[in-house]
């Protein structure tokens, strides 16, 4: 659905630090789905990152009044810290409810714990092995590890389950850019663009593809309108 893809791409784009453009692909899901919690909750973390706190209270708000269970114990909280430790308190209450730890996992890979996000995440994925957004989640978590190896086989996890995900293609796009594999690079960044045109002009800047920057087939790709 386009508003998951939507939620995909935010987390792929909270993971390259761009959490504008994060924070503006979950409004775009919020639009198609207004009642989509996890974009409202997903909300939180960019804008937390931003020091837009009053903004993430209400993001956090609205999630909370469309699923009150999705993370049991969050009130209120005004700053990053407390929802941290909410969160935790969520955990502690109900540690098996895989939601409540991908929202932590969430939160550790924002702050920038990434070991600890990857343990979360895993944990969430023992208990729900196929949701497809922790998957891509993790994937971009060992982005952010520089284990490009293992994010890409979760990405062809996903693609398995998902042939048109074009953020998928992206992030793969990207990992093949850090190991400055250009023809891989090429392949999949062209099938994203194919699914999503936006992409070209996100490339023309992804510090993903400076190592392959010059090559003349991709500026070929960026340039053909």
């Amino acid at each position: 659905d386009d508003h998951e893809a939507l939620y995909n791409k935010g987390i792929a784009l909270s993971a390259l630090g761009r959490y504008e453009d994060a924070i503006a692909s979950y409004d775009q899901a919020i639009e198609i789905n207004s009642d989509y919690a996890e974009a409202w909750l997903a909300r939180i973390l960019p804008l937390s990152q931003l020091e837009r706190f009053e903004e993430a209270q209400a993001s956090q708000q609205k999630a909370l009044e469309l699923k009150p269970d999705l993370i049991e114990s969050l009130t209120q909280p005004d700053e990053l810290e407390k929802r941290f430790t909410q969160i935790n308190q969520a955990f502690n209450s109900n540690p098996d409810n895989w939601q409540v730890l991908v929202a932590r996992g969430s939160m550790l890979f924002m702050q920038g714990d990434h070991e600890a996000a990857l343990k979360d995440i895993d944990s969430a994925l023992e208990i729900e092995p196929n949701s497809y957004q922790t998957l891509f989640l993790k994937a971009a978590i060992l982005i952010a590890l520089t284990q490009s190896e293992e994010s890409l086989t979760i990405l062809e996890r996903i693609l398995a389950m998902n042939p048109g995900s074009h953020e998928a293609y992206y992030l793969q796009a990207g990992c093949y850019g850090l190991q400055e594999n250009v023809e891989k690079a090429l392949l999949a960044l062209e099938k994203a663009i194919n699914l999503n045109s936006d992409y070209r002009q996100a490339a023309a800047t992804e510090e993903s593809f400076d190592a392959i920057r010059d090559d003349e087939q991709f500026q070929k790709l960026l340039n053909n309108n």
